[in-house]
């Protein structure tokens, strides 16, 4: 008794090594050249090639002078970043515009067969009024955010509203989109 209430959990570890060990050879052996999961060691090694030259990196002079802060993608992401904490408020008005954006149905078959059947259900037009409307909300919703003053000075003029849209749409939106698109 005194043996096993020392050893005890040792034994049961062993058992539980033991089984595993047997069911990876079970795999191996009735697999059909699927990838068997590697009980070996994971990652890199003390004195491996990788990790040693990636420590020299920062000892390299012309990489001692860089600021990691001041670095070109650090500066557009945190760009991106300051962005979208404006803009995630507006983004359930972007859901409601893709949901009216849906196509109408059918579908399936090939691309110029859909522009076809899309053509004529929407009878030549590029967008549903729906859609117009549901994405104009989104850009003033953007343009409230990023554009307070602006917005506060178009009153409740709509056609002032709606070129503020636009130039906020054009000059701030789309800008920091394609400046995500670069920086992944």
């Amino acid at each position: 008794q005194a043996v096993s209430a020392v050893f005890g959990p040792y034994l049961i570890m062993s058992r539980v090594l033991r089984a595993t060990r047997l069911h990876h050879a079970g795999m191996r052996a009735f697999s059909s050249g699927t990838a068997v999961p590697s009980t070996g060691r994971k990652g890199h090694r003390p004195g491996d090639l990788l990790p040693s030259l990636a420590a020299l990196v920062p000892k390299i002079p012309a990489c001692q002078s860089m600021k990691p802060s001041e670095m070109p993608w650090v500066t557009k992401s945190q760009t991106f970043f300051e962005m979208w904490g404006k803009l995630k408020v507006c983004m359930p008005k972007y859901e409601a515009f893709l949901q009216t954006h849906v196509p109408l149905g059918g579908g399936g078959g090939d691309f110029n067969t859909d522009m076809k059947m899309m053509g004529k259900k929407m009878q030549g037009r590029v967008m549903k009024e729906e859609s117009q409307v549901a994405l104009g909300e989104f850009y003033l919703a953007v343009a409230m955010q990023l554009r307070p003053a602006e917005i506060e000075a178009a009153g409740s003029e709509s056609k002032a509203l709606l070129q503020v849209a636009r130039d906020c749409a054009e000059k701030d939106f789309e800008p920091c989109i394609e400046q995500a698109r670069e920086l992944v």
